[in-house]
């Protein structure tokens, strides 16, 4: 067998033999761990890049949550005062309906006022027009005709002996 310590003894062919076959085996382990050590390379390449990729895209969201911060504030500040406008508009379209409300209930009664005053008036107004055309005629024949205005005079031809 081969011994370092013996660097001038000769091998045999059988020894040489095997020794070129662990030489080759060694060289094709070699071989192995080079390329697994070359796929580990490439692996740490592989995520360092994407770990690059990864902090770029942080950096980029970052940026764009800062702009979205900036925005919101910018609508916050906005909407206090829509906000106290929109309050305001209720509580005012709150008032016109209260408002509205006691119209109409002054308005139904000016309306029924009206309307009792006009059926006042109506009858008045036959009552006038009657009462005028009746004392025309009374005036034109000389005589009146109203209710109980014959019955004395029928009742004292009557007496009278007139028939």
């Amino acid at each position: 067998s081969y011994s370092p310590a013996m660097p001038d003894t000769e091998l045999s062919k059988e020894e040489a033999a095997a020794m070129q076959e662990k030489l080759r085996k060694a060289g094709q382990n070699t071989k192995i761990f080079q390329q697994k050590v070359k796929n580990l390379e490439d692996m740490v390449e592989s995520f360092k890049t994407k770990r690059q990729h990864a902090l770029e895209n942080i950096d980029k969201k970052k940026k764009e949550l800062a702009e979205k911060d900036a925005k919101i504030l910018a609508l916050q500040s906005k909407l206090t005062p829509v906000e106290t406008r929109l309050s305001d508009n209720k509580d005012k379209a709150r008032r016109l309906k209260q408002q509205l409300a006691e119209i109409e209930a002054s308005f139904g009664q000016i309306i029924a006022a009206v309307g009792g005053s006009k059926k006042r008036t109506a009858y008045m107004d036959k009552e006038v027009t009657t009462n005028h055309v009746s004392r025309e005629l009374t005036a034109q024949r000389g005589y009146s005709c109203k209710a109980g205005s014959t019955a004395n005079h029928i009742a004292n031809i009557v007496k009278s002996g007139f028939f």
